[in-house]
């Protein structure tokens, strides 16, 4: 059993975006995968909603899970035992510090997705501050993190100031994988497919996805 958490305290990060797309990418590879929406949006469940109503799209299992009494974290190592992989979509803005800290505490990894902005970089400390806190009780705990919604313009430098100024949160280790801002991240949400799954494939989106995947189950 593994657990795979995708979490940032902030906003609009594209963390349920990461998460689905590499659920359906594990299950693709024969994992028996459980998706866990404790994003109070529930973004998880719609794309699990709608692809369910899709002909031809494989059933993605995906349940809700808050901290309602303090056991989040054994509801979370009791859900693992039943799957090969579960992967947590988690946090939001202003939401979910609670799930996401007890999360670390049982979770092989966690994968933070960032904008490349100053002000998103900036807000990375408490997300850094929650992971530090988590090794005391969880000491194997893999924390990764990588930059998206990037510019697509080969001559920004965004990306390099992502990379200039994350190395200020050392609890993560930096991922090579970049993923960028593309139209084929959005049809999920009304969908449910992921970006190896749409009819006009997407092929740097599908290489951006295959990175991150390799990166996070392999590397």
């Amino acid at each position: 059993m593994s657990i795979t958490v995708v979490a940032h305290p902030k906003g609009g990060v594209s963390k349920t975006t990461t998460a689905v797309n590499l659920a359906v990418m594990a299950m693709s590879a024969g994992r028996d995968v459980l998706l866990v929406d404790s994003d109070t949006g529930q973004s998880a469940r719609r794309f699990a909603s709608k692809r369910a109503k899709a002909p031809g799209l494989p059933f993605v299992e995906c349940v809700p899970l808050f901290d309602n009494d303090g056991d989040y974290h054994r509801q979370l190592s009791a859900l693992a035992a039943r799957h090969d992989e579960v992967i947590v979509d988690v946090g939001g803005e202003g939401q979910g510090a609670r799930e996401i800290r007890l999360a670390l505490t049982v979770a092989h990894r966690v994968l933070t997705p960032c904008r490349p902005s100053p002000a998103d970089i900036e807000r990375l400390d408490m997300m850094h501050g929650m992971v530090e806190l988590a090794r005391d009780l969880n000491p194997g705990l893999d924390a990764m993190l990588f930059p998206v919604q990037a510019s697509t313009n080969a001559k920004a430098t965004d990306v390099d100031t992502f990379y200039e100024k994350a190395v200020k949160f050392p609890q993560f280790r930096l991922l090579d994988s970049v993923v960028c801002m593309r139209d084929a991240y959005k049809p999920w949400a009304d969908t449910g497919e992921a970006v190896f799954e749409q009819a006009k494939l997407d092929k740097k989106a599908m290489a951006e996805m295959t990175k991150l995947y390799k990166e996070v189950f392999n590397g």
